[in-house]
């Protein structure tokens, strides 16, 4: 059309001859990869927000700072050909999301609960919270560079600020500061939410600006990352219960042989006395000669709701250097067929555990766990048995410290007359003193909990009986009458 009839155009005919001469519109991601930095800091400052937020019901505390990463990458992986300080955020977002899932996998195996793994996890976290300033700091180079190549002065102060306040958030956590008062929370989060305000607004400078972002080439889809983490989440969750939720226990075909003619005659005089012969046919030849020369042996039986058994024995033995020596044993079973979960325990409460007069604890506790299959018995030591001091709520706002003696263990899933044992001997030092002493045994019952924690975390965290946990106590206890031993 020549310059005459343009200029004989009036506004109609115009309109309609511009609208005509375009056959369609472009398509909606060309669109974006003209102008990409408004759809993609959307996506980095929704990442943001999700990753700061902290809900600690129907696990949101898991949920929203995953999405979060993944909404920071996608964003971040469309700006990183635009300057070096778009790719560091590309890079950082790649390392923090892999960290991210890293955790929630681990989480579903009993070795996020090992007290190393924990420290070495702190200590992690410590650092990837300063990795996450740096991220910030990067985001504010970025866009002031940005900033300069559209002709506008430098500045996104905003996103400086931002940066300030997740480094002042996590010293103040590190440095044990995390209760703060709520006026200061308030505060912290009204601050948040302005400087979100402001860094979304820069976008929009950019593109009044007349600036176009370089976007980087997309191979593939936001769709397939997607699926890629959550394919990654689910199968590396499923292998974390199937495989890691439990000790590794060091199971081995029972060789020790209960013979000689002491450990026989010490076994038969044993059992006359009413030493249970089941519990007797499961120590070793050395814990049977131990109790040569019994004077009394006093047994007591629990049979629990949930198919476990409790058989505790008391036998006292004759010693030339102490006057009254007592072994005491805990011998539990699964006498119904139960489905082992993680990681169970058993918690000693000796005679002397909170009243120190009366009764000594000589030595340590001991023990060892059993399992048959395909008529094998199999035997191990317990994963770990010793003496845990840790603090606990005694009242609602009373923190007691405790020492507690705790075995840990794990049965396999296939194993048949599960059982085990612990003892350990005590001198009745002060006549007239009541023998009392406790065994909690704590199990799952069933296998579902996130994230993973033993039966050691529930109950040295206070916890009683909280799902899927359940704890069975069981309590021993004998006093001296002028004419014998008497039992609760």
């Amino acid at each position: 059309m020549g310059k005459a009839q343009w200029n004989n155009l009036d506004d109609n005919e115009l309109e309609r001859t511009l609208t005509e001469s375009i056959d369609e519109l472009p398509m909606e991601d060309v669109v974006e990869n003209v102008v990409p930095l408004k759809s993609a800091m959307l996506y980095v400052l929704a990442g943001l927000v999700l990753s700061s937020v902290v809900f600690s019901f129907f696990k949101l505390n898991y949920i929203l700072p995953t999405v979060g990463a993944v909404l920071s990458f996608l964003g971040y992986r469309k700006l990183k050909s635009e300057n070096k300080y778009f790719s560091a955020c590309y890079a950082i977002e790649l390392v923090s999301l892999i960290y991210i899932l890293a955790v929630l996998i681990l989480n579903t195996m009993t070795l996020g609960t090992d007290v190393h793994v924990k420290n070495v996890l702190k200590v992690i976290s410590h650092v990837m919270a300063a990795v996450s300033v740096v991220g910030v700091l990067c985001l504010w180079l970025a866009l002031r560079q940005v900033q300069k190549k559209a002709g506008l002065e430098p500045g996104a102060y905003a996103v400086l600020a931002l940066a300030g306040l997740y480094a002042l958030v996590g010293l103040l956590a590190v440095f044990g500061y995390g209760s703060v008062h709520l006026i200061t929370m308030v505060i912290a989060i009204a601050v948040f939410v302005i400087l979100i305000r402001a860094i979304y607004k820069l976008p929009r400078e950019l593109d009044e600006a007349g600036y176009l972002v370089r976007t980087s080439r997309i191979i593939i889809p936001d769709k397939a990352i997607v699926i890629a983490v959550l394919a990654v989440l689910v199968t590396g969750g499923a292998c974390g219960y199937m495989f890691g939720n439990g000790y590794r226990m060091s199971w081995s075909i029972r060789d020790d042989v209960q013979q000689g003619t002491d450990v026989e005659g010490i076994s038969e005089s044993l059992i006359r006395q009413g030493f249970p012969d089941y519990v007797l046919n499961d120590l070793t030849a050395e814990e049977i000669a131990s109790c040569g020369g019994a004077v009394n042996v006093l047994t007591q039986n629990k049979n629990c709701d949930n198919g476990l058994q409790f058989t505790d024995v008391a036998v006292q033995v004759q010693d030339a250097d102490v006057e009254e020596l007592w072994i005491i044993f805990h011998y539990f079973r699964w006498i119904e067929d139960k489905k082992p979960y993680g990681a169970e325990a058993v918690q000693i409460w000796t005679t002397d555990h909170e009243i120190q007069e009366g009764w000594l604890t000589a030595g340590e506790v001991k023990g060892r766990l059993m399992y048959d299959k395909g008529g094998v018995t199999y035997t191990a030591p317990y994963h770990s048995m010793e003496s845990v001091t840790y603090n606990r709520m005694a009242w609602i706002d009373r923190v007691q410290t405790v020492t507690d003696v705790f075995g840990t263990f794990s049965f396999p899933k296939k194993g048949e007359n599960c059982r085990g044992y612990v003892s350990y001997s005590t001198v009745h030092t002060v006549k007239g003193y009541t023998f009392y002493d406790f065994i909690n045994y704590t199990y799952q019952e069933s296998w579902w909990q996130y994230p993973v924690i033993s039966a050691y975390d529930h109950r040295t965290n206070g916890v009683f009986n909280k799902k899927p946990f359940m704890t069975v106590q069981n309590p021993f206890s004998f006093y001296f009458e002028e004419n014998g031993i008497r039992q609760y």
